[in-house]
């Protein structure tokens, strides 16, 4: 049996004589399950005691959320329709970045077969990370006006990161992982980027709202 550890308030116990105690359901009405799913999961240790602050659960939520994932989804989404289209076909180009990403898969199942979530959803982070340093390295929209050719290829390995991102995060942010697949017309039954490098990918672009709209506080 997996059972997760404490879980304090602003680095207190929870009680009803503090007042201190936090309602999930009012959490998620305001700000979503997939919300308050990702920061229980992601920055409370999975078999170990862990602190819920409102303030980090924003931080968080923004940091991560709103300018990594959100940020990553939306502006790859904009520049592939702008330099290739919205009907695209992927193939392996670089065989750097596969490595790196099937790496990083490796690492995600390994954690999620010992129950450490926590560590899980920091691989997805990386990946994450990895592509948006992609992109600032390679500057895309400069790119495309020296050669428009190199810049589609970055592009595709751009698309196929949020593609395998989109299916890391199906247990940990459901209702968001869907629809970031959808936006790129995924079947989410379909895993054959996570298989070994061989084949190509399709994808239709969609337009669709801001996945993660950051909180103003």
């Amino acid at each position: 049996i997996m059972v997760h550890g404490f879980i304090t308030s602003e680095g207190k116990k929870m009680s009803k004589t503090l007042g201190n105690i936090v309602d999930p359901i009012a959490v998620i009405q305001k700000y979503g399950s997939d919300a308050l799913r990702y920061y229980l999961l992601r920055d409370i240790p999975t078999l170990d005691d862990g602190d819920f602050s409102l303030n980090h659960f924003i931080e968080v939520y923004n940091s991560e959320l709103a300018n990594n994932i959100g940020n990553l989804v939306n502006r790859v989404l904009v520049m592939a329709c702008k330099y290739i289209g919205e009907d695209i076909e992927t193939k392996i180009l670089n065989l750097e970045i596969e490595k790196t990403i099937f790496q990083i898969i490796k690492s995600y199942n390994e954690h999620f077969e010992k129950f450490d979530i926590k560590k899980a959803v920091e691989q997805v982070i990386d990946l994450v990370n990895f592509a948006n340093k992609y992109i600032d390295q390679t500057k895309p929209w400069s790119l495309a006006k020296e050669d428009l050719p190199k810049a589609k290829e970055v592009l595709c390995e751009l698309l196929r990161i949020i593609h395998v991102v989109g299916i890391l995060l199906l247990p940990i942010i459901p209702s968001k992982a869907f629809k970031m697949l959808d936006l790129l017309s995924v079947d989410v039954k379909d895993f054959s980027v996570l298989e070994k490098v061989k084949d190509s990918a399709f994808y239709k672009i969609k337009k669709g709202d801001v996945l993660f709209p950051r909180i103003e506080i």
